[in-house]
């Protein structure tokens, strides 16, 4: 491993121990790439997750200190007011739906990370038991892709179902129902909303990093972290629901990284007991390496590969790339404006009379895309 990137895995640690610290310390000293640095500190989105150790540390150039204190402050100010708006959207959100889930990023902001985000907080990810319209493309994702109907991003997501991880494939048997029966009620300005058991979020957060291909993964390792580090975890109930969803190799995999970039927040008793398969553990063993992470290259997608393609997805994944080309194809189409609106019209007319909806174009388009004031500003 290079300087470089072993300081990036020694910056995420928020406690290092002596012989850590040495090392942390004579790197420094080393002369560093320090736009390579922040290049991939900012591809993973850890630049927020910086330790102390690297900002106050008298060997830093200034000109990087000043950029990651920056950095810290507008994320800071931009999760501040993205906060106030979805909270000022919730209202019109639960006018749709009775029953909302937040996940992933809208999750954090009211759980592990109540006072300060140390990234971007991202889209507002919700899951809904019944989503309020249907389209074509929502069938075939765990989200609703939104056509530019509104001139802007997709801001809000609606999730339905988190087996579907890839391309329409239902590759785990998540309990949704258990999901929702284990889920606890926060109250935010008077509205109720779920949040999901820290359990079950870290079965989902090891699915979804492997459907994502590890991508810019390292912010959900430290995520997952904080949900171990905050919540008094069951690991029998880790392993049983594991073994129950279908979601052994991915649990494992995740739980295994976890262990090699903070030392000690998974029980090693956990590790024996998850049953993933000898395959998928001879690769991890042999041939994984944390460097891996920082970004995408061959084994990353070896160890996707090996994960996604089992026995009992064989089948499934042989329609893959028949879908795969519709739906870019089809998103292709919905980025041209005209036949955006046509083409977005026309898909959810047809399923909102299929599924006995009442079709409603502006309350789509709220429903979809949020008010205009929750509009990206335009790059």
């Amino acid at each position: 491993m290079g300087y470089e990137e072993d300081l990036i895995f020694l910056c995420i640690k928020d406690k290092l121990d002596k012989s850590e610290r040495n090392r942390f310390d004579s790197l420094l000293d080393k002369d560093l790439d320090w736009e390579w640095i922040i290049k991939y500190m900012s591809i993973n989105r850890i630049i927020g997750y910086a330790s102390k150790d690297l900002i106050k540390n008298k060997k830093l150039p200034e000109k990087i200190r000043k950029y990651i204190t920056s950095w810290k402050n507008n994320v800071d100010k931009r999760n501040r007011i993205a906060k106030r708006r979805f909270e000022s959207f919730l209202p019109d959100i639960l006018k749709y739906n009775k029953k909302i889930m937040l996940l992933k990023g809208t999750s954090y902001r009211y759980s592990i990370f109540k006072k300060d985000m140390p990234r971007r907080s991202g889209d507002i990810d919700i899951l809904v038991k019944e989503p309020y319209i249907y389209n074509l493309v929502g069938r075939f994702e765990d989200h609703y892709i939104v056509p530019n109907v509104a001139e802007k991003g997709v801001f809000l997501e609606y999730h339905k179902d988190l087996n579907i991880g890839w391309i329409g494939v239902r590759m785990t048997k998540i309990n949704m129902g258990a999901i929702w029966d284990d889920s606890s009620l926060i109250d935010i300005k008077g509205y109720k909303v779920h949040l999901m058991k820290p359990e079950d979020e870290i079965i989902y957060l090891s699915y979804h990093n492997v459907i994502k291909r590890f991508s810019r993964s390292l912010y959900r390792f430290i995520e997952m972290r904080e949900i171990i580090r905050q919540n008094k975890i069951n690991w029998d109930e880790i392993i049983s629901k594991s073994r129950d969803y279908k979601t052994d190799d991915f649990v494992w995999v995740n739980l295994y990284i976890l262990n090699s970039l903070f030392k000690g927040v998974v029980p090693g008793k956990t590790l024996k007991k998850i049953k993933a398969r000898r395959k998928v553990k001879d690769f991890m063993l042999n041939s994984f390496k944390k460097k891996y992470l920082l970004y995408s290259n061959k084994q990353i997608i070896k160890l996707r590969n090996i994960l996604i393609w089992r026995a009992d997805t064989f089948h499934k994944m042989l329609a893959v790339p028949l879908v795969r080309t519709f739906i870019h194809n089809y998103i292709k189409l919905i980025k041209i404006r005209p036949i955006s609106e046509a083409i977005s019209y026309l898909d959810f007319r047809i399923f909102a009379m299929i599924n006995g909806k009442k079709f409603n174009l502006k309350d789509i388009k709220k429903y979809m895309c949020g008010p205009k004031k929750l509009s990206r500003p335009r790059k």
